[in-house]
């Protein structure tokens, strides 16, 4: 009966626990290192997210999201990693799910992205540092009715329309990354 309360107690003890947050790089690695070779790929289990609409243009807006995000990083890498010995930096790109234009209007849909980074010391091949970054772009939800009528949508569709040009979605999803990667730099 001791035992099955033990295990009890473990399994709730272990419920409890909360995700682990993510650490900042440290000024002491970011102050050593610079990023001599960068690399964007996709990971193993890679995926586009799901969604009502347009999977074959969520891939697309992924391909895209990779190319803004490997043309940005050189510079942001440059003031973020400002030491002397030359570092891999990789990007595993976990989950990237941009939100279509119709399911950003409609629906408020969110862009997602989730990542590996990993940092490697060149000489050495030693892993420095390796953290998982992600970043969210919400889409405005507006549930607000009045009298019956769903005048938090409209607000809501007018709002999502602004962002709903494929280059502004990535961009914003894009910017949303690079200031977690920051955060971590830090």
């Amino acid at each position: 009966m001791v035992r099955i309360f033990s295990y009890l107690f473990l399994l709730v003890f272990a419920g409890c626990q909360s995700a682990p947050e993510v650490q900042p790089l440290g000024s002491q690695v970011a102050s050593q290192y610079k990023a001599e070779e960068i690399m964007v790929v996709r990971g193993p289990e890679f995926s586009i997210g799901g969604g009502t609409f347009g999977k074959s243009e969520r891939a697309f807006l992924a391909e895209q999201f990779e190319a803004a995000i490997s043309d940005q990083l050189p510079d942001e890498l440059r003031y973020s990693l400002i030491g002397q010995k030359p570092a891999r930096v990789t990007i595993e790109l976990d989950r990237v799910s941009i939100a279509t234009s119709a399911g950003r209007k409609l629906n408020g849909d969110s862009s997602t992205i989730a990542s590996n980074i990993t940092i490697m010391d060149m000489e050495t091949n030693q892993v420095i540092a390796q953290s998982y970054v992600g970043a969210i772009d919400e889409g405005a939800r507006n549930n607000t009715t009045i009298n019956g009528v769903p005048v938090g949508a409209i607000a809501s569709f007018v709002e999502n329309r602004n962002s709903g040009a494929s280059s502004t979605r990535i961009i914003k999803i894009r910017d949303a990354y690079l200031r977690e990667l920051r955060k971590w730099f830090r």
